[in-house]
């Protein structure tokens, strides 16, 4: 008898160990939600209140320690409230679970770029790039996300300044995907520009 209620004891306990952390994401992504709708004041429910938001998007990581969205989340809000430095250490979290979060370098690079440290850009923008090369090869059959990884990877040419990769990628790209809006609208490599139009509130 004591070794059956032992079996349903364990039985049970597994069962309810995916239960319990399926609970714990769900309930962090409903956090992650309100604390969006407080910051942008997407919807007519609540007050914007940016500090409130603040502490809603940090629940949801500390439900949900490893999901790099949240962290995202909370780095663009902080980028929002010119908090540069506290953004990049938001995606600096990232780099211990998701080492190859592309964008998240992409990102880093250009706030770097923003508060005039070239170096540090530098290292973030190379590391962006390995990832999106990464990408590529992993998505060779999976033609939107390869699309996608392609033309990052050709903004990340232009914030390295290196115009020879960026026209070649460039040219490459408008015979593969000439219906592309971001390819239609790109005039100029103007790195200036872009991080102008990036950083534009």
């Amino acid at each position: 008898m004591k070794k059956k209620i032992s079996f349903v004891l364990i039985a049970f306990v597994i069962i309810m160990i995916p239960i319990y952390f399926l609970v714990k994401r769900t309930i962090a992504i409903e956090y992650q939600a309100e604390s969006i709708d407080l910051f942008y004041a997407i919807s007519d429910k609540v007050n914007p209140n940016k500090e409130k938001a603040l502490e809603k998007i940090d629940i949801a990581i500390r439900l949900a320690p490893k999901n790099y969205l949240f962290y995202t989340t909370k780095a663009e809000m902080l980028v929002k409230l010119k908090e540069y430095q506290n953004a990049i250490l938001e995606f600096r979290k990232i780099e211990k679970f998701e080492e190859n979060y592309a964008e998240g370098y992409v990102r880093q690079g250009t706030l770097f770029d923003l508060l005039k440290i070239p170096d540090s850009a530098l290292i973030q923008y190379n590391k962006a790039l390995d990832s999106y090369n990464f990408r590529i090869e992993k998505y060779e059959d999976d033609p939107d996300k390869l699309m996608m990884a392609e033309i990052n990877r050709l903004f990340v040419y232009i914030f390295l300044q290196d115009t020879t990769n960026a026209h070649i990628a460039f040219n490459s790209l408008k015979v593969e995907y000439p219906d592309n809006p971001t390819l239609k609208f790109l005039n100029d490599f103007d790195k200036e520009r872009i991080l102008n139009e990036i950083f534009k509130n």
